[in-house]
């Protein structure tokens, strides 16, 4: 199979899926809530791989022995479902490979982008706008790589407020009315030869449609939920444990985990469709997922196992924590202990 059918293949894996679990509402109501983010894949070294993806090198200067591809994925983080992804190699950031994955992502009116600060641009901003789809994305804020307007709205000393700012490219640019919304800092030293920065939080969603700064930031912490993907692929699927030796082969391995991961999505949606709010254990669904695969892939039917799978997972189902006797919020976000005391 070429990267093309085994896109083809996931795109209609997720297409059931979504089918499926149909209008799984959240706090914000039905619509999308998609994370963008990349993470690095290490390959198999191999004259194919060598050639067409990247050596990093060491702190001595010599390059690392096993080459590494960059990974973009999609992921409606409220649904834990990956919606799309792209396998890039030498010469591509983490912009270049989004903005080719916006071609092959059926965005829809209504979708909101949630980005770190290493991905937005301008261009890319403009690209989501005329899809219809809102943004909730993290800036820099420093000098150096900061945006103009962001550095000017810095100076103010306010919290929260509106801008405007320059979207799109070339002749396509214009200006729109954006919010800023500010963070609180939290305590603890940063890391040596670091310095507190603010966390500004940019977003095209209104307040007079509910969200709210509280929400924003909120609405920003669910991107965490596409790290913890990446840590499911590379940890609970291994999927840097390649075997082949070939990118295409690479990207097919990828593919088949992100099938895999979206089964896991559909058997924890359906069990937990009448929990009354009561959660199943995710690493069940990856492993009963995984049994059905390899059902599928001898031939065996998974119609009788469906109902069993489902009815296990609702078994050992727990009930979310009760409210907690004191907010829970990390007070070392820098990674460093407080000075207490003189």
């Amino acid at each position: 199979m070429t990267s093309s059918d085994c896109r083809a293949v996931f795109h209609h894996v997720v297409q059931r899926a979504e089918q499926a679990i149909g209008g799984n509402k959240h706090r914000y109501g039905t619509g999308r809530f998609i994370a963008f983010d990349g993470t690095r894949i290490i390959v198999p070294r191999s004259h194919d791989t060598v050639v067409k993806l990247h050596r990093y090198k060491k702190p001595n200067g010599k390059k690392t022995h096993y080459p590494q591809g960059l990974m973009v994925t999609a992921v409606d983080v409220f649904r834990r479902l990956p919606l799309d992804w792209i396998f890039v190699g030498k010469g591509i950031g983490e912009r270049t490979a989004m903005k080719a994955l916006l071609d092959t992502l059926s965005l829809k009116t209504g979708d909101v982008a949630i980005m770190d600060r290493g991905l937005p641009s301008r261009e890319l901003f403009g690209l989501l706008l005329e899809r219809g789809v809102d943004v909730v994305a993290r800036m820099s804020t420093s000098r150096k790589t900061g945006w103009k307007e962001i550095t000017e709205f810095l100076k103010t000393k306010k919290k929260s407020g509106i801008i405007n700012i320059c979207v799109g490219k070339d002749e396509s640019m214009r200006e729109i009315n954006v919010r800023l919304v500010e963070r609180k800092r939290q305590r603890g030293r940063p890391r040596k030869g670091t310095k507190k920065e603010p966390m500004l939080i940019l977003t095209t969603l209104k307040e007079s449609n509910g969200f709210t700064g509280k929400e924003i930031i909120r609405i920003y912490g669910a991107r965490w939920g596409i790290e913890s993907l990446f840590g499911e692929l590379k940890s609970f699927m291994d999927v840097e444990r390649m075997h082949s030796e070939t990118t295409a082969g690479c990207e097919q391995e990828l593919c088949a985990s992100l099938m895999w991961m979206a089964l896991a999505t559909l058997l924890q949606a359906e069990a937990e469709s009448t929990l009354n709010g009561r959660r199943v254990v995710r690493t069940d669904c990856l492993r009963a997922a995984a049994d059905m695969i390899g059902d599928l892939l001898e031939g065996r039917s998974i119609e009788w196992k469906w109902d069993n799978y489902i009815g296990g997972l609702r078994q050992y189902s727990c009930a979310p924590r009760p409210g907690r006797h004191a907010i829970r919020e990390c007070k070392m976000s820098y990674g460093r202990s407080i000075k207490r005391g003189g």
